[in-house]
């Protein structure tokens, strides 16, 4: 909610709009000041600043990737995350020849995601923030 409220913000898109609580200027008992609400302007130019927030969510989609226990000792679990979007997970054996990202992506499953898998990974990245490794850090071996 905090980053769609954000996206709100930035771009003048209505809260009322965007499923937050309600629009400070919808609110407002002055009906000329209900006006200001961009949800009032013309729809082509109301759009245009939807597609500018949705440009600005894909350029900046976070990619990520947790490691965690294995299945036993001699393994490491892993969930991949690229551009904002599930991309894949599976396991990686601890004697592995891991020297970079691209290594250990090559090493997952790929796997169709969904809304809902992205909820359950964001869930546990809120509970525990320190395993989740954005894309940008150079991987060593672990």
């Amino acid at each position: 909610m905090n980053k769609l409220r954000e996206l709100s913000r930035r771009f003048g898109l209505c809260a009322s709009l965007c499923r937050l609580n309600s629009c400070e200027l919808c609110d407002l008992v002055d009906k000329k000041k209900e006006l200001l609400c961009t949800a009032n302007q013309p729809a082509d130019i109301y759009n245009q600043k939807v597609d500018q927030a949705l440009s600005f969510l894909k350029e900046n989609e976070q990619g990520f990737y947790i490691i965690d226990k294995g299945r036993h000792a001699n393994e490491k679990s892993c969930v991949w995350v690229e551009n904002g979007q599930f991309y894949g997970m599976g396991y990686i054996d601890n004697a592995a020849d891991i020297h970079s990202l691209d290594d250990i992506r090559d090493s997952l499953t790929r796997y169709n995601g969904d809304h809902y898998t992205m909820q359950l990974i964001i869930s546990y990245v809120c509970k525990y923030p320190r395993k989740a490794v954005p894309i940008a850090v150079k991987a060593t071996a672990y």
